[in-house]
């Protein structure tokens, strides 16, 4: 918390950066009610801190950015899982990566 206070700027454009990217990657025919229920469901587990989790969060199962594969912004590549796992994850791994 004290780090993104004191370099407000760097995560303005980190955050503005990440936006851009995932309007990019967000499809005409994506399904933006099945989205937003997807965030609702993460904010409602870390509410309720379910399964003894304080934080959950969106993962894109493949992601936005990498350089072999770029992924959509659409419901189906989309979960909900614990903060931990997908810091863990990072943009490293996805299903059947070569």
């Amino acid at each position: 918390a004290r780090h993104r206070k004191q370099n407000r700027g760097k995560m303005n454009a980190r955050n503005a950066r990440r936006k851009a990217i995932k309007l990019q990657a967000t499809p005409k025919w994506a399904n933006q009610f099945f989205i937003s229920e997807i965030y609702d469901l993460a904010a409602m587990r870390t509410r309720l801190s379910a399964g003894g989790i304080a934080k959950w969060e969106v993962d894109h199962i493949v992601p936005l950015q990498h350089s072999l594969v770029r992924g959509l912004h659409v419901e189906n590549n989309l979960r909900v899982i614990p903060a931990g796992l997908n810091r863990k994850k990072k943009n490293n791994y996805w299903p059947n990566m070569p």
